[in-house]
């Protein structure tokens, strides 16, 4: 992710609730819940440790989700050619 745990902590906020929305759309349970759990250390603000941990989850886990697209259109892209 662009930020660092020394930014404003409400900048992380505003991602991960953007990120969340958009995630929840296309129903990627995994990266709703990273979000969740980095906005949730932004509130308890106890540790940075932890808001760069969870920051780091959600990154893994919106590469997951990219990964996956990738595959799914290169299956769809491979059907279309074989399609008479």
């Amino acid at each position: 992710m662009a930020l660092s745990p020394t930014e404003d902590l409400q900048s992380f906020l505003d991602v991960a609730h953007k990120i969340k929305g958009a995630a929840r759309i296309v129903q990627a349970s995994r990266l709703v819940d990273s979000c969740e759990a980095l906005e949730k250390a932004c509130h308890e603000v106890v540790h940075h440790d932890q808001v760069t941990e969870c920051s780091k989850a959600m990154e893994h886990a919106m590469l997951e989700l990219e990964q996956a697209l990738q595959q799914q259109i290169g299956q769809n892209d491979k059907r279309r050619m074989t399609e008479p």
